[in-house]
């Protein structure tokens, strides 16, 4: 499996479990950048630079989650720290916020730091994450870990 097709399963797995959690009050609105029975609508909009994978907003409530998919290779690099810092701030003038990221399950540590230093880099300690791991055979198989 290409690194492309790993990146678009995490990320329609994602997108389902951003648009299936609890925290909803109503359905949210989900932007996604691949299109499915899940999206409600195209691209989700560009924040700072970046464009995050995933966009959910309900808009009664005001919550937002921005979901990011990275595969192994993809996650510790300035790159991806440029990104997921510039969603932390964006997220830390926001009411009631998260940032979502899914990655396989032997990357899930990786992840963990990676966010966690954003997140500080951001001053945005105070904005929740959440690290979803994904076992690639089969993505309904998932751990998850919260800070």
């Amino acid at each position: 499996m290409s690194e492309s097709s790993h990146h678009r399963i995490l990320v329609e797995a994602l997108a389902r479990n951003i648009s299936d959690d609890s925290a909803w009050s109503s359905p949210p609105l989900v932007y996604c950048d691949i299109i499915d029975e899940i999206s409600t609508s195209n691209l989700p909009p560009a924040i700072g630079s970046h464009r995050p994978d995933v966009f959910a907003r309900d808009i009664m409530s005001s919550f937002s989650i921005i979901g990011e998919a990275k595969t192994d290779g993809d996650i510790d690099n300035n790159h991806t720290l440029l990104q997921l810092t510039s969603f932390f701030d964006h997220l830390r003038t926001h009411k009631k916020a998260e940032l979502w990221m899914g990655v396989t399950w032997m990357s899930a540590g990786t992840a963990m730091r990676v966010c966690r230093k954003a997140r500080k880099l951001a001053d945005s300690l105070h904005v929740p994450f959440r690290i979803v791991a994904y076992m690639m055979g089969d993505t309904a198989i998932r751990r998850e870990w919260r800070e």
